[in-house]
């Protein structure tokens, strides 16, 4: 478990991508006089990936919303999960009702397996004991795609997902249908929410700038060492840190300084460098393309950092520097640097092999055609 929250602190460490908290968007009502109203909308899609689960829109108005009337509150807690929204519309008539702590179906069992890694009393002693611990838990959530398609009567059910907390649940809006059209949407009426927002708005989103300024320093520190220092003398790792931990009485906590290891992001497996020219032009493109160091070429490419956007990245430079037909299903099929070059190598043996055997065919052709020019000359004699 240590190992695993070790991982967890590292991957967060050496983040580089952009990532924004919807707080920071409905914050910026408060500090800036051209904003108007700010509205949070969840990703809507069938079929929850990376391109989904984490991510929602945003839409920001220079014009003030409208503001509703006669609004009527829930909780979702308070509604029995078998009946749904069944349970509360029967026989109402109200303009508007706004079902607040909806929870988000995305996010129930991310949201569980982090209450139970900082829960000091968790049990578990392996990574192996908290999969079975969460899979025997009994958590349900309504699934937002299947709520929207739900049959609500006289009412017009839209989500929201300003005023959400830490755990990301948002609100579902019911506009009665015989004040509120069908094009009726939730970001063009003023919902109310009680979040309280942070002065600091540098906490609501990380900067991936300031890691690539703090890392790209680090080759310069290692050739001025090298100016000073023999070469045995040169420390094998660099790492940046945002503060050093410190203990209560203000000297260095060494027990909390990351392991040098974590550079590789904590791989389990063995490091093995590149053994011939392709493997060593794969590892630098993933060298490039991860912003790391140290890759082995029996390490995972999801394990140390990668997704399905870097993948495609990775798709069109081995295409590039290789001329090869691979596809990017093939990047999913060998995620790791010897597989996907001994992949690379059968392939292009084996186009290698139609290329001799065409060359060949084309040679046989050109042998007959003149043994026709040579036959019809001695008929013409």
């Amino acid at each position: 478990m240590q190992e695993l929250n070790d991982r967890i602190k590292n991957s967060i460490t050496v983040e580089n991508e952009l990532l924004v908290d919807s707080k920071y968007f409905l914050s910026l009502k408060d500090s800036l006089e051209q904003v108007q109203n700010v509205s949070i909308l969840p990703k809507v899609t069938k079929f929850e990936n990376e391109m989904s689960k984490f991510r929602y829109q945003v839409v920001i108005r220079t014009k003030a919303a409208e503001q509703l009337e006669n609004i009527v509150q829930f909780s979702w807690r308070n509604i029995q999960s078998e009946q749904g929204l069944q349970d509360i519309l029967t026989g109402r008539q109200d303009e508007v009702i706004v079902i607040q702590d909806v929870l988000m179906d995305k996010l129930v069992h991310e949201n569980k397996l982090e209450s139970l890694l900082n829960d000091q009393a968790v049990q578990a002693a392996t990574v192996r004991e908290l999969r079975e611990d969460v899979r025997e838990l009994q958590l349900y959530a309504p699934r937002l795609y299947d709520l929207l398609l739900q049959d609500v009567g006289n009412y017009r059910l839209r989500a929201l997902w300003n005023g959400h907390g830490e755990s990301g649940d948002y609100q579902l809006i019911l506009f009665h249908k015989n004040k509120y059209g069908a094009d009726t949407c939730a970001y063009d009426y003023e919902v109310p929410n009680f979040i309280r927002y942070n002065e600091d708005q540098s906490v609501y989103f990380t900067n991936p700038l300031e890691w690539k300024d703090n890392h790209k320093y680090i080759p310069v520190i290692r050739e001025h060492i090298r100016s000073q220092l023999q070469d045995y003398m040169i420390p094998s790792f660099f790492i940046v840190l945002p503060e050093m931990p410190l203990l209560p009485n203000g000297k260095l906590n060494k027990k909390m300084l990351p392991e040098p290891g974590s550079i590789r992001r904590s791989v389990r497996n063995e490091f093995v460098e590149a053994a011939n020219d392709n493997e060593a032009k794969v590892k630098r493109i993933w060298e490039a393309v991860l912003n790391a160091r140290n890759i082995g070429v029996n390490d995972n490419f999801f394990d140390i950092g990668g997704h399905s956007l870097l993948v495609v990245q990775v798709y069109y430079k081995i295409k590039e520097s290789f001329d090869t037909n691979i596809t990017v299903v093939d990047m999913f099929k060998y995620p790791t640097i010897r597989s996907l070059c001994e992949y690379l190598e059968e392939t292009t043996n084996s186009f290698a092999e139609v290329a001799s055997a065409s060359e060949v065919m084309e040679t046989e052709k050109e042998a007959m055609k003149v043994k026709r020019k040579r036959l019809k000359e001695l008929l013409k004699r």
